[in-house]
């Protein structure tokens, strides 16, 4: 960290072009079946109007009068947040610290082509590396401390959006449990030393039937294990076959670091103690897992499986940018430093 002077550069911004906003429109989908196997595939549903946008929009930059969107990728520019100018008498001041403490403008670095503001946005959009060739400046509108954050005005549209989203109450009030909150209780339990078990899907089944709730909630998350076979050893008498279902074993020495493409999701069946430790009542367990195959062969069973070889994933189309309540806004650019050449909207 560092103080920076007033004027003085925050972070270059240079900028991936969206030519137009409805890029980021999102549908209703459906799914389909592939032609070659059993698997499905989501589609867009034809029939479904717009429902929302990607979350991706409220980390661009744009006007309200045109489609054009621009994407920031300089290093830590996406957690640059907004700070209103209109929060309380004289905080227009450059030198209240209540307000933004920067402001965006064109870059001065060489990739940047000035000229390119000159075309209009049909022919920008046709130029040679136009992706590669425009730039913001993050700069200070006053002296910034080292360790203060840093701040810029989003704009009017943005923070009236925002306003109107607070109020209407146009966000989820209970927000669902994540892949991601499971996976830290889980990772939070084993360093606690607390059995960091899974649930079977009987164990599941009965706690519903007892009127509990299932701790798995799978509208919204779903477990996944990592998918390797070998064959059972001679020595193992366990049944090869189980519901009509082959049997394999886990590699005991699978290198799991290695094995992120080969995640699946999975049933747990069976969990078994491999270690039990006396001193301090934890224990180690595996899992015997249920695995149904993409192909047309059916699916397959895999015991063996170490605690680290299963993992939560959230649900296709749950994750948060797939919530239709979520706000979504772009960044404001604003009117002073956006080319009139570029506004295509009324």
């Amino acid at each position: 960290t560092r103080d920076v002077v007033e004027g003085g550069l925050i972070s270059p911004a240079p900028l991936l072009i969206i030519d137009s906003k409805d890029w980021l429109n999102m549908y209703g989908t459906k799914f389909e079946p592939s032609r070659n196997d059993k698997r499905k595939f989501v589609s867009r549903d034809n029939k479904s109007e717009v429902l929302h946008q990607q979350i991706l929009l409220n980390y661009c930059f744009g006007h309200p009068r045109s489609s054009l969107l621009l994407y920031p990728y300089g290093m830590g520019t996406n957690f640059i947040n907004h700070k209103s100018t209109n929060n309380g008498d004289n905080s227009n001041d450059n030198n209240n610290n209540n307000g933004p403490n920067a402001k965006i403008i064109w870059s001065k670095q060489a990739y940047n082509k000035p000229n390119l503001q000159n075309l209009p946005l049909k022919d920008l959009l046709k130029a040679d590396n136009v992706h590669t060739s425009l730039g913001f400046d993050i700069v200070a509108t006053r002296y910034i401390q080292a360790d203060e954050e840093i701040f810029i005005n989003y704009g009017d549209d943005w923070e009236h959006a925002w306003k109107s989203h607070v109020d209407d109450g146009n966000y989820p009030h209970i927000w669902p449990i994540r892949a991601l909150d499971m996976n830290t209780k889980s990772h939070n339990n084993a360093a606690s030393g607390d059995d960091n078990i899974l649930y079977t899907v009987s164990e599941r089944e009965e706690t519903v039937q007892a009127g509990g709730k299932d701790p798995y909630d799978d509208s919204f998350f779903m477990t996944a294990c990592y998918y390797a076979t070998e064959e059972l050893g001679k020595d193992d008498t366990s049944p090869r076959t189980a519901n009509d279902f082959s049997v394999y074993q886990f590699p005991r020495d699978q290198d799991l670091s290695k094995m992120i493409a080969k995640l699946l999701s999975c049933k747990i069946l069976e969990r078994d103690v491999v270690v039990s430790n006396d001193e301090d009542g934890t224990k180690t367990y595996s899992y015997r897992v249920f695995f149904l195959s993409e192909g047309e062969d059916g699916g397959c069973i895999v015991k063996g499986l170490p605690r680290e070889a299963i993992t939560f994933v959230d649900q296709p189309y749950t994750s948060d940018m797939h919530m239709p309540k979520t706000f979504r806004h772009s960044i404001g650019i604003p009117d002073d430093i956006f080319p009139d050449v570029w506004c295509d909207l009324k």
